[in-house]
């Protein structure tokens, strides 16, 4: 028997032509899908280091409203107590830096001002403590 050519060369499989076109879209397609998914691995990581850094420093700021509560119960001097402990890192609260740590006043229409006191009367302890990447603000009274 004898097999027709036409029919046996036209199925024996793909040209080299078309073998390298192929091979050649799917680099390119495989290089601009490795550089879509490595933007968006990196700006994943960011976004867990920033929410990570934010959990810490809200561990801490929690840390120190919870001493204050119980400053409030047991001292006499409870927000020059807690104004101390917060400047002098004495509370273990955690790792922190602080920004600001002094008593302001509020006028009536909201803007603050420099107030001077030791802890006693009717005043307000602004705390600003942060970790390099977050920054929080706290009030506190007596």
């Amino acid at each position: 028997m004898k097999a027709d050519c036409s029919t046996l060369s036209g199925s024996r499989g793909f040209t080299l032509i078309e073998a390298i076109v192929t091979i050649t879209m799917t680099a390119i397609m495989a290089a601009m899908f490795i550089q879509i998914m490595g933007v968006s691995v990196i700006g994943n990581v960011k976004q867990i280091n920033t929410l990570n850094n934010s959990m810490a420093l809200y561990q801490v700021m929690e840390a120190m409203v919870t001493d204050y509560n119980n400053l409030m119960a047991t001292s006499s001097t409870p927000l020059a107590t807690f104004s101390s402990r917060v400047q002098n890192n004495t509370g273990n609260y955690g790792t922190y830096t602080v920004v600001s740590n002094g008593y302001v006043s509020y006028n009536s229409n909201g803007v603050e001002s420099t107030a001077s006191g030791t802890g006693t009367g009717a005043q307000t302890l602004k705390v600003k403590i942060s970790n390099g990447v977050i920054t929080l603000t706290m009030l506190f009274t007596q």
